[in-house]
């Protein structure tokens, strides 16, 4: 059996507050920027793993996909390149049967 560890058995404690009252309390350290928005969904809670890739290039969020914890928030770093997209079905299927 895993052993969880105590940030796991208190993330149940951030459900419910506000992001921003929580970024606020912090001094915004950590916060995302305010340009990136959640793309769906009411909320989410968990634990981020960051992931970084190229310019339109999606090969590294296969590999996180598969390697991040069960629960965790994969947050991407495209280099802030809007002229491809780096996440879609094929990707959100996968995530999905993870």
């Amino acid at each position: 059996m895993k052993q969880r560890t105590d940030a796991e058995d208190d993330l149940h404690l951030w459900r419910g507050l506000p992001t921003s009252a929580v970024s606020d309390t912090m001094g915004r350290v950590g916060a995302m920027d305010a340009g990136i928005s959640r793309l769906s969904g009411d909320s989410l809670v968990g634990r981020a793993y960051p992931v970084w890739t190229a310019a339109g290039d999606n090969s590294t969020i296969h590999l996180a996909v598969n390697a991040a914890p069960s629960g965790a928030v994969l947050v991407v770093d495209a280099e802030g390149h809007l002229g491809r997209a780096v996440w879609g079905h094929v990707l959100t299927v996968a995530a999905q049967r993870r």
